[in-house]
């Protein structure tokens, strides 16, 4: 009899806790701002399917969860629009109205298109290290390329220079422990960036350090969509299309202080200065210097500068504008945006992978693809086992590149980089890496089935969620 009133007694808690807790929920929905489709489809999903509805939210749903979010300071604090210098451009206004730093005109880019080219780029830097490595990546992978990169950043601290390894909880969660353990013992410094068995509610998935970025004694610089792994840098020809690019110059020092609040946050342990030189280049002597701005998008950042920034130039956009990306779940303003710049007769073109990593992000893009092939936008479905790449062109006069995808995700949750180049020759670099994958690629939108056009209909609805 005691049993069935405690069992009784259990149940009447659990029922008043699950009702505060969904009010909670909801009002913390509701102050999220987020699009109505996404407002919606959260509070049918915890409402319809409560059980599976709620620990997803907890997990997944927060946009940019306070509490947790707002112990990392800010990189940028946002300035009134009208205190930006009125003889830039609307996109640079834009960009330092979130309080980005400006762009820089002393930087030497050089893109590294293929896997072995980075990871001989990787290597050498890291071997030739004198003062300091710091590394933040998403995936450090528990393979050949990893084992490789890891041995060698634990040889270098060995040696006394200053190894420091940001990891993200989830992207690195099945890296080998005994080998970072090894890396630690031989003086290295490593930290991860919101485990995922972290108290409460063990972990907040949805914020993720999406970022690379490593820099080697404060002079050189490696930033874009490569992970450290196999796939993305193996030297075989049949592996993952990426993009990552080598940088020195002034751009190196805002690198450099992402990643230094960064580490703070996750190891809460600062970092110094330890470099004597500075990485600016002699521009007299470097006729090739390049124009680069470099922006961080995430919770601590004010407002979505990598959003707003692409949005922007979408509808600026007056000759073309050509993307590629792995991902392809843009929300109705970006949607919306593409399909009227189709309308006024841009060259719009979009480069995505024919079957990506991930068959959830596949499905939810089927309705977007639809609508922007309905007015004549060029899609071009990429052949090769991935094509992981970043890259958005606008007109002749800037692309962005960098560590995020067009979807939400990236674009409103994670913590990413982008690099927004402004050179002649690094934009027409990336417009000819960008026609030789085109013509590589699949052209036109693949008829549907029934059940296809269902799963895109269904696709729509569960985009804003992810």
């Amino acid at each position: 009899m005691n049993t069935i009133l405690l069992i009784q007694v259990f149940q009447h808690l659990l029922s008043v806790f699950s009702f505060f807790l969904g009010i909670y929920l909801v009002s913390d929905l509701i102050r999220e701002r987020k699009a109505p489709g996404s407002t919606w489809g959260w509070l049918l999903t915890m409402t319809l399917v409560p059980y599976l509805g709620v620990p997803l939210y907890i997990t997944l749903g927060g946009r940019k969860l306070r509490n947790k979010a707002y112990q990392k300071q800010g990189l940028y604090h946002a300035i009134p629009y009208d205190k930006t210098p009125t003889e830039l451009l609307p996109l640079e206004r834009i960009l330092l109205s979130s309080g980005a730093p400006k762009k820089t005109t002393d930087n030497k880019i050089q893109i590294l298109a293929s896997g072995q080219q980075a990871y001989s780029e990787i290597l050498r830097l890291i071997s030739g290290a004198k003062t300091n490595i710091w590394i933040t990546t998403y995936i450090l992978g528990n393979d050949a390329i990893g084992i490789e990169i890891l041995s060698t950043l634990t040889k270098q601290a060995k040696k006394g220079v200053e190894v420091c390894l940001l990891l993200d909880g989830i992207g690195s969660f099945w890296v080998s422990r005994f080998r970072l353990r090894q890396f630690k013992k031989a003086g290295g410094k490593i930290a991860f960036f919101l485990p995922l068995l972290h108290i409460p509610f063990f972990g907040h998935s949805n914020l993720r350090n999406h970022r690379k970025i490593m820099i080697v004694d404060e002079k050189f610089a490696i930033s874009g969509g490569m992970n450290l792994a196999q796939e993305y840098l193996s030297p075989a020809s049949n592996y993952w299309i990426d993009l990552c690019f080598l940088i020195q110059g002034s751009g190196v020092q805002d690198l450099s202080s992402i990643f230094q609040s960064d580490w703070c946050f996750a190891s809460k342990e600062p970092l110094t200065k330890k470099s004597d030189q500075s990485p600016l280049l002699d521009t007299q002597k470097n006729t090739q210097s390049a124009l680069l701005q470099v922006i961080a998008s995430g919770p601590d950042v004010s407002g979505d500068p990598l959003y707003d920034s692409i949005l922007s130039a979408i509808f600026s956009a007056q000759k073309r504008i050509w993307i590629a990306t792995p991902y392809f779940i843009p929300d109705d303003a970006l949607a919306k945006a593409l399909e009227l710049a189709c309308r006024r007769g841009i060259d719009v073109r979009l480069i995505i992978p024919k079957k990506s990593n991930h068959l959830l992000a596949d499905i939810c893009r089927g309705s977007y693809l639809k609508q922007l092939d309905l007015v004549g936008g060029q899609l071009y479905f990429d052949l090769h086992p991935m094509m992981h790449a970043k890259v958005t062109l606008i007109d002749d006069s800037y692309a962005v590149v960098g560590s995020a995808n067009i979807d939400m995700r990236s674009l409103l949750l994670n913590y990413e980089v982008g690099l927004f180049l402004y050179s002649n020759k690094d934009i027409n670099t990336i417009a000819d890496w960008f026609l030789h994958l085109q013509q590589q690629a699949e052209k036109g939108l693949l008829k549907k089935t029934l059940f296809a056009d269902f799963s895109d209909g269904l696709g729509r609805i569960l985009g804003p969620m992810l």
